[in-house]
């Protein structure tokens, strides 16, 4: 018995060994089993009963994420989205990205299929939700985000603001103040609570106002309401921070540390959308934070604290105002956030490539010449915005006639900031019509982004004109036959005639212009130069008219006309005769003074001084004291012409005539002497003295 004592103890002992051996042989096959079968993943404890994961995509996401580089980020958050058990945040991280670069649409429609799922924060992709519907200019949608953020967290101050200021420009008055009350009463020392009280005045003034009377819109321009700013969940604070700018996409990045800017909401009440339209490659892209608020989810394995105190450079910038209506107030459908907002987005988790951005095109004018004398009217300036300049595979500029038919392309890989048409074809013609400009941008991966249209005008054709004149036997004497000069005109231009201007020349000098805007119409000339006198007889005179279009191109047409008197030739008056004339001058015909040979002195002589006197007399007289005075000296020229000499001996004579008038009382202010021309076979006649009276 006692022999055997210690051989069982022996047995047992070995039956333990085994046991044990045969426990740890399964523990260690399962644990290899587990190693082979366990995909490269990170894991992370969350919670006792939910493992978050972050693979390679979601970590090299992140990474881009942190160095404002929301465009690179995209891709790598798309692969991961639908991984199971993938980091929830990756929701928020993608809508935020997708903000970022303007597609406000794909940031809605992420975060909405975020809220769907039941381990992701609500709080934050409700909230981003809104934004993204507010920067769209869908007010009523964001007001529903707004409201699920504030339903299950009454203490989040942000959305209060924002769905007040949503259902501002909505219209929805009372519900609009209540929210603004309500964010006061939760931040009573925002800075701009003075600002916000002014407006719940007005708001209690309008709302009062349209109880009593027809309902009008208010004013509340000079009011400077605007969305909350950023707000980063864990500690159930709001943190004052702006999403980073974006840096330039260069393989050489460097930077450790990114900035983060105060984010600045768009303005209320102005309902106009805002576009994020980026710069050239070469300059550094718009932040979100110029346009409206985002929350952003804590940093993966670091507290906000640590978060912030690596990453962000805080600026103590103004928190602009916001509030809400209670929530028990409204009742929001999830279904409806869910099936509305995306009902046509389609979010396939194989579909990594980037958005396309917007693209548009704007012409300077609606129309130019290539033959305008002005070069800033000699091209047409297609000016190009995109959101989105980085990521482009190709573009292709086109310009069609109005038959849809390519006349000009232009193809590359950079968009420039504007496009300069000179109105050639690519095969080198100019041709007048109606032409359309259009841009097409592929983004590689499926993605085509095209323009709108843009329509102009090419006007590279003078203005049409004739100009014709009658009678051909022009004859400016007064004798009611052929004296004035008929001139009909035709004209035709696409672009629009701006002036018209025409001349009348005799021996190579302008003796007569007239003037006007618009289109000519046919007009008469009464055969008078710009002094009223009638062009001599016997002569040719030549005339043009010449049109200007909207575009400086000019077009003219010229003809000569034959002068002949029909009348016989006048003769010396036999004494001071007063001839009123039909548009208002009067002519006043004396007999011939005498002046010494070659000379301007007036001789001594009886008829000289007593027709000088009755000239006196009539000047003086109140019917024509108003008058001015035209005096006009002739001579007898030696040839058909004047020489200079004749021409200065003739004006002398005139003024020899008004210093003696001038003697006899007349003001001299009423005086105008000039040299005739012309010849007559009298030469009595031809060494007048003319006196004519105009008011």
């Amino acid at each position: 018995m006692y022999i055997y004592f210690p051989i069982l103890i022996l047995g047992l002992m070995n039956v333990k060994k085994i046991f044990l051996f045969f426990v740890l042989t399964v523990v260690l096959l399962n644990n290899v089993l587990a190693q082979i079968k366990k995909p490269a993943l990170k894991f992370k404890e969350e919670a006792e009963t939910t493992i978050i994961v972050s693979n390679e995509d979601y970590n090299s996401g992140y990474e881009l994420f942190l160095l404002n580089k929301p465009k690179e980020a995209i891709p790598f958050f798309e692969k991961c989205i639908d991984v199971e058990n993938i980091d929830p945040n990756v929701y928020i991280y993608l809508g935020v990205a997708y903000y970022q670069i303007g597609d406000f649409t794909r940031s809605l429609a992420i975060c909405v299929k975020g809220l769907a799922k039941d381990n992701t924060n609500h709080k934050v992709l409700a909230y981003n939700a809104g934004n993204s519907a507010y920067a769209l200019g869908n007010y009523a949608r964001a007001d529903a985000c707004y409201a699920i953020a504030i339903k299950d967290f009454p203490d989040f101050t942000a959305p209060y603001l924002n769905r007040a200021n949503a259902q501002l420009k909505q219209d929805h008055l009372q519900d609009a103040k209540e929210n603004y009350i309500k964010y006061l009463e939760l931040e009573p020392n925002d800075p701009q609570r003075e600002n916000i009280e002014k407006l719940i005045a007005l708001l209690s003034q309008e709302i009062e106002r349209r109880a009593k009377e027809k309902p009008e819109l208010i004013n509340l321009d000079e009011m400077n309401v605007q969305n909350s700013s950023i707000v980063v969940e864990n500690n159930e604070e709001k943190v004052n921070y702006d999403l980073p700018e974006e840096k330039l996409l260069t393989d050489d990045v460097t930077e450790e540390l990114v900035k983060f800017d105060i984010a600045v909401a768009p303005e209320l009440p102005k309902t106009e959308e805002k576009e994020i339209i980026e710069k050239e490659e070469n300059t550094t892209e718009k932040s979100v934070g110029e346009y409206i608020a985002i929350a952003v989810p804590p940093m993966p394995e670091k507290s906000v604290e640590e978060t912030v105190a690596e990453k962000i450079t805080r600026d103590d910038v103004p928190v602009y105002i916001s509030t809400s209506v209670d929530s028990e107030k409204t009742e929001v459908n999830d279904d409806f956030l869910q099936t509305e907002i995306i009902a046509d987005e389609d979010l396939p988790s194989t579909q990594y490539a980037l958005p396309a951005g917007k693209v548009a095109i704007s012409v300077s004018t609606p129309g130019f010449s290539p033959n305008s004398p002005d070069f800033k009217k000699q091209k047409q300036i297609i000016n190009v915005s995109a959101s989105n300049k980085s990521n482009i595979s190709n573009y292709k500029f086109e310009i069609l006639d109005e038959y849809g038919n390519t006349v000009k392309t232009v193809i590359g890989k950079k968009i420039p900031k504007e496009f300069e048409w000179d109105g050639k074809s690519d095969s080198g013609k100019i041709e007048d019509g109606k032409y359309t400009a259009k841009l097409s941008v592929d983004y590689g991966n499926g993605n085509f982004v095209n323009s709108e249209e843009i329509s102009f005008n090419c006007f590279s054709s003078k203005p049409k004109l004739s100009v014709d004149s009658e009678p051909d036997d022009f004859s400016p004497d007064g004798d009611g036959i052929n004296d004035k000069l008929k001139i009909k005109v035709a004209s035709e231009s696409d672009a629009g005639i701006e002036e018209w201007k025409f001349e009348v020349k005799s021996q190579g000098k302008t003796i007569y212009t007239l003037e006007g805007k618009g289109n000519p119409k046919d007009f008469e000339w009464d055969g008078k130069d710009k002094n009223g006198i009638p062009v001599n007889s016997g002569t040719d005179i030549s005339y043009s008219l010449s049109v200007t279009d909207k575009y400086g191109q000019v077009s003219s047409n010229s003809n000569t006309v034959h002068v002949e008197r029909s009348a016989p030739e006048p003769v010396v008056a036999k004494k001071v005769e007063v001839k009123m004339n039909e548009d208002g001058t009067v002519d006043i015909n004396i007999p011939t003074l005498s002046f010494k040979i070659n000379s301007s002195e007036l001789t001594d002589t009886k008829q000289n001084n007593d027709t000088l006197k009755k000239v006196y007399e009539i000047l003086s007289d109140k019917l024509y004291e108003d008058f001015k005075v035209l005096i006009i000296g002739y001579v007898n020229p030696d040839g058909d012409d004047w020489t200079e000499e004749e021409k200065v001996l003739a004006l002398n004579r005139a003024k020899s005539v008004e210093q003696k008038l001038i003697k006899l009382g007349i003001n001299s202010s009423r005086f105008n002497s000039l040299a005739g021309s012309g010849k007559t076979s009298n030469k009595e006649f031809n060494r007048r003295v003319e006196f004519k009276l105009t008011k």
